[in-house]
């Protein structure tokens, strides 16, 4: 059985600490120590251990108390103790429903660049705590672009971007900018600045794992699912509004409106809806429904 470690405590913990119980209970896994400020002995019927007195050798994971900046200064903290990256675990990720530590932990030793070609993939990467690997954050491609990208996609993540226009996006009501790449257009709608949009994609290049990729689309074009479908890749899913009998495929039948397709898949990146697995669908390319 896997052995932890919790670093922190205060409001996070104590709205993470049914699902910790929860987790030991089902045997996922053991927590030996709980490293904390406060001065109590035991915490939660856990011994508390002072930072000093840590070894790395005798954990797994560590679960981490704390979200944003102060989160970074305790990965940082951790790092320094001898820890690595994948075994620590953003603490609010434990409450996932469907959070198996074993599963994790692997997604963890070997985290996938996820291409997308919507928010999805940043939404997915959010939800699980995981760091951002791919170039195709908070951003959109056109269907027939998308595919032309999955194509050839070392090809044009070398191309120069170039500022083409600005947009006006109507859920944040102002413009964002359109950059050309090559003979495709990236839409930054997150971005309110092109060198700004144009300097993280070039950054997440970087971070890209081309030993592990995953692939994800949504479509309501038949023929741009058969296309994605005939792509060169071993981990991906396309999601649509209708049946179908495409092996990559995965037919979303939420009760909604066509028009509203796009935003339910982004809550499924997002978590809203528990609709697959998204721990075995990173590791396995398979989206298991749950309903």
């Amino acid at each position: 059985m896997k052995k932890g470690l919790i670093w922190g405590t205060g409001k996070i913990f104590n709205d993470t600490i049914t699902a910790i119980k929860y987790h030991q209970n089902r045997g996922n896994f053991e927590i030996k120590a709980v490293t904390s400020k406060e001065p109590n002995v035991y915490i939660y019927d856990y011994a508390r251990i002072s930072k000093e007195d840590i070894n790395s050798n005798d954990y797994d994971f560590v679960i981490i108390m704390a979200e944003g900046a102060i989160y970074n200064n305790i990965k940082s903290e951790a790092l320094k103790h001898g820890f690595k990256k994948e075994q620590l675990i953003l603490a609010r990720v434990v409450k996932h429903p469907l959070f198996e530590i074993n599963k994790y932990l692997e997604i963890l030793k070997n985290s996938p660049t996820i291409f997308s070609n919507h928010c999805w993939g940043g939404f997915t990467y959010n939800n699980l705590g995981m760091e951002f690997l791919s170039p195709t954050i908070n951003m959109f491609f056109s269907d027939e672009d998308y595919i032309k990208f999955l194509k050839q996609p070392k090809f044009y993540l070398e191309q120069e971007l170039k500022f083409y226009k600005w947009q006006f996006e109507k859920n944040f009501k102002r413009d964002f900018p359109v950059a050309s790449c090559a003979d495709i257009l990236l839409y930054f709608n997150h971005a309110t600045d092109f060198i700004c949009a144009k300097t993280d994609w070039e950054r997440r290049i970087k971070r890209i794992k081309w030993d592990n990729l995953f692939c994800m689309m949504q479509t309501c074009n038949p023929n741009i699912e058969e296309q994605f479908n005939n792509l060169p890749y071993d981990k991906k899913i396309c999601f649509v509004p209708y049946k179908t009998d495409k092996k990559y495929s995965s037919y979303v039948d939420i009760k909604i409106e066509k028009s509203q397709f796009h935003e339910i898949i982004f809550r499924l990146g997002a978590g809203v809806y528990l609709y697959y697995d998204p721990f075995e669908l990173l590791l396995t390319g398979t989206a298991k429904k749950l309903v």
